[in-house]
């Protein structure tokens, strides 16, 4: 049998977690059983990585859901390339793919559900118009693979969607990357990242003023607690633009926060380093599909705090890999970074036992045998 062809479709410009997802599934593929094709704007990370990679790649810009010369340009790519399935990531990508669905006969469509459905930033479920039409298109997919066990349950329970078309897999790790990690010496050495004796970090990829979902609010109550303890600790967010910097900055307790306490640093396409520098690692999230940092930084051995909601809970097993707190209680959290701080032997315990979790239950091979499976299932009842 010839590997089957499946043609991906990421419109992000920038690289993300769902970015990171998909280089580490495209090269972790069976390419005896799966060819792999990207569409993808020509001047991204995850366009020159796949390349590197020796897969194939196309350029192709979306603008918006309903980009018609888009998806004109996506429908010759599927006739050109021979495509058996197209696989698209986020939402303007459904959008054109819903649209090819309806105009063109037999065209085989998987989608990934990488967060939770209708749900606003304060994580409150909202049904809106634009959700509700966006649960029809998903409808018509042959297809959807949810990252989560919670995303899963949206795709049927908020989409509608037949539990039979719907598969949970897991994101998977490229665990040769997480071998060998030194922490950001540099970074600690040039001032820019404070080095208190304890330093606790947050990763997330947050744009604009859009920093509830992440759970910052709460990071900073918390942080501020904890230096009000008198501990001897430093919080760095990593991952957040200017626009979600200033935010954060604007929360910030007068007199409280100092360069030695806190820092804000925007984007860094790799992490692993900064990770690995930290003593403890949150993920306050209010809700999530399956945060990728918090899998890497659990494969790195740091000491995790994570929220019990959605895919953190389906992870971080409480006082066995990492710490679970309630959600929006900033209160809880500061307790466990105070528990963890304290406690150094713990960090030890809880870090060596996240890394055995990913290493054993959450590597890349795994999730990209599941995605295989899921195309040859597909692929047999054309």
């Amino acid at each position: 049998m010839p590997p089957i062809r499946v043609l991906h479709v990421s419109a992000a410009g920038v690289y993300g977690g769902n970015e990171e997802h998909l280089r580490t599934l495209f090269s972790h593929q069976d390419r005896a059983k799966v060819e792999t094709l990207l569409a993808a704007p020509e001047a991204s990370s995850l366009f020159a990585k796949t390349r590197a990679l020796g897969l194939g790649v196309y350029p192709l810009s979306i603008r918006r859901a309903t980009d018609l010369a888009a998806g004109w340009r996506l429908k010759h790519l599927l006739q050109s390339t021979g495509a058996d399935i197209l696989h698209t990531h986020n939402r303007w990508e459904d959008g054109l793919a819903f649209l090819l669905k309806e105009l063109t006969h037999g065209m085989t469509w998987v989608t990934t559900l990488h967060d939770r459905l209708n749900m606003d930033q304060e994580g409150i479920r909202v049904r809106t118009l634009k959700g509700r039409l966006y649960c029809r298109m998903l409808r018509r997919a042959d297809l959807v693979l949810a990252n989560s066990r919670a995303t899963a349950r949206d795709a049927v329970e908020e989409a509608g969607l037949d539990p039979a078309r719907v598969v949970a897999i897991t994101n998977g790790q490229d665990l040769g990357r997480l071998e060998g990690v030194s922490p950001a010496r540099e970074l600690l050495a040039s001032g820019k990242v404070p080095a208190q004796a304890c330093r606790v970090g947050l990763f997330a990829r947050v744009r604009g003023a859009a920093i509830q979902k992440k759970g910052i609010p709460e990071f900073i109550d918390a942080a501020a607690r904890v230096l009000r303890a008198g501990v001897d600790a430093s919080f760095t967010l990593v991952g957040a633009d200017a626009g979600a910097i200033e935010a954060a900055d604007r929360m910030l307790g007068r007199g409280l926060f100092t360069v030695d306490s806190w820092r804000a640093i925007g984007f860094l396409e790799d992490a692993r380093p900064l990770m690995k520098a930290c003593d403890i690692v949150v993920c306050p999230s209010r809700f999530e599909g399956l945060p990728r940092s918090l899998m890497e930084s659990m494969g790195l051995g740091r000491a995790v705090v994570g929220t019990a909601v959605d895919g953190i809970a389906e992870i971080i097993q409480d006082g066995e890999n990492g710490l679970l707190v309630p959600p929006q209680d900033p209160l809880a959290l500061s307790e466990a970074i105070l528990r963890l701080a304290g406690d150094p032997a713990l960090r030890v315990r809880l870090g060596e036992a996240a890394a055995r979790r990913v290493r054993d239950r959450y590597g890349a091979a795994l999730m990209a045998r599941e995605h295989e499976e899921a195309y040859q299932r597909l692929y047999s009842r054309r």
